[in-house]
């Protein structure tokens, strides 16, 4: 399978205000951050930020009540808000799980007129451990290897495995039958490919459902380099050590932000947007494993699931020291989607699958921004009263309206519209370098304040770490 050698190194720049003690509402701010549109809307928030009265940005202290809290305040640049006239609640239904589902993954990503097929990573057939024994023959036939004794004796060792397998080795792969396994393989445009579905069925029911993995068996099937016997992909967002950044595919940005929307709607997954976008790296190495090109061809893309045309909210909910008692996790489905393109075709795809189809919407009517504040001035005092925080002052940084997955109280799921108050600093050990430090969610329809603890708890995707101390 492709060999994914590096995680994308996403460049984000924090949110942080100008840190005025008093209210200070910059509507109409004319600097680079908030266009007017021709209709006079400011950009980012269509006539929702002008029919809810949205600043462009917003510092303000808040109210500590019983906190215990030195200080809280909302000092933020941008108050982020979609591009849409009107917000819904949105019903979800969660996924069954069946075979005929991963039936219809199956069929959906493979030729399905050259067979689907069951996949073990321990049986080949003697076609496969043909082609593996041949590879080592021809590292061994390599200069570069000469001298390296130990790794020569590994290769003949290996060898001599696969020589043994071949003698009862299969013919051929078995059918997927009726897709009870978890493992299949296909081909797409003669390159053969493995599809990983598997069911969670034992996790809590919204940790439930699929987790997906799609992926050509080799990158070199897929893009050959001359001399190469290894080869890995990743995405990152700078400079290659020295090298300049310049993709050699063919396709635009957009064109294969394109390809992974059509990809996944093929899958069963409508209704995503592109939220970025990395040039695809590939690495070569030779037998004696030293780089011998590294070339950008292609996208690591991630995309989301959106609710009338808006993202939900899907970052990270790791809070670092959040509590004074423990260190906690509110693993929230996340309706997220990495896909990678190259040459015009998907050849990587991973993703969880929760929730199916939206069952129903319902209009959303909202409180006006200043009614949120004044809501809010109350409510995340009350917030950090339940959940203390270790640390003496809070600052939010970045202020957006979004949706929100909650439980509906019938065992059921939504997403409701939500103002996510997040504070955001560097962190070295997470993927996001601007990770999340505090977050305080406030229901965007009655002001209150989401238990996000307690609605992980119902959710069944709440974990605790090691107590603070």
């Amino acid at each position: 399978m492709l060999a994914a050698l590096a995680g994308v190194i996403a460049v984000q720049s924090m949110l942080t205000g100008c840190g005025k003690e008093t209210v200070d509402y910059n509507v109409n701010d004319s600097s680079d951050k908030t266009n007017v549109s021709d209709n006079g809307n400011t950009s980012g928030g269509g006539n929702i930020r002008n029919r809810l009265s949205v600043p462009a940005s917003i510092n303000k202290d808040l109210d500590t009540g019983n906190s215990g809290l030195d200080s809280i305040a909302i000092s933020c640049e941008e108050v982020l808000v979609p591009e849409t006239d009107n917000m819904v609640i949105c019903y979800m239904k969660a996924v069954n799980g069946t075979n005929e589902d991963k039936k219809r993954i199956a069929e959906a990503v493979f030729e399905k007129e050259k067979g689907i097929y069951l996949y073990d990573y321990e049986t080949k057939t003697k076609e496969d451990i043909q082609k593996e024994i041949d590879n080592y023959n021809s590292i061994l036939n390599d200069s570069n290897i000469a001298g390296n004794d130990e790794y020569i004796a590994n290769i003949k060792v290996n060898i001599l495995e696969l020589e043994k397998k071949l003698i009862t080795a299969p013919d051929s792969y078995e059918a997927a039958g009726n897709y009870s396994a978890n493992a299949f393989r296909g081909t797409v445009n003669d390159i053969p490919y493995v599809l990983n579905v598997e069911w969670n069925e034992e996790q809590a029911p919204s940790a439930r459902g699929y987790r997906v993995y799609y992926s050509a068996f080799s990158t070199l099937d897929v893009r050959p380099c001359e001399g190469a016997v290894e080869g890995y992909i990743g995405a990152i967002s700078t400079d290659y050590e020295t090298g300049e950044n310049v993709n050699q595919g063919t396709m635009t940005e957009e064109e294969a932000g394109e390809i992974a929307i059509q990809f996944l709607n093929k899958v069963g997954i409508p209704n995503v947007e592109l939220t970025q976008s990395d040039d695809l790296l590939w690495w070569y190495y030779d037998s004696s494993y030293e780089e011998i090109a590294s070339e950008y061809d292609g996208y690591f893309l991630q995309l989301i699931k959106t609710i009338n045309g808006v993202p939900v909210y899907s970052e990270e909910m790791l809070e670092d020291n959040y509590l004074k008692t423990n260190d906690i996790w509110l693993k929230f489905p996340k309706e997220k989607y990495i896909v990678i393109v190259y040459d015009g075709r998907v050849i990587e795809a991973d993703w969880e699958q929760v929730f199916g189809t939206e069952e129903k919407k319902e209009p959303a009517e909202l409180l006006s921004f200043d009614k949120i504040l004044e809501r809010a001035n109350e409510e995340i005092a009350k917030y950090f009263e339940k959940y203390p925080t270790k640390y003496s002052n809070v600052k939010f940084n970045e202020v957006k309206l979004t949706y929100q997955i909650v439980s509906d109280g019938n065992n059921g799921y939504k997403y409701i519209p939500v103002w996510a108050f997040s504070q955001k600093e560097e962190n070295a050990y997470s993927e996001n370098p601007n990770a999340t430090k505090h977050l305080v969610m406030i229901n965007a329809i009655d002001g209150t304040a989401i238990d996000l603890i307690d609605e992980a708890k119902k959710l069944g995707c709440y974990i605790e770490g090691q107590p603070v101390g």
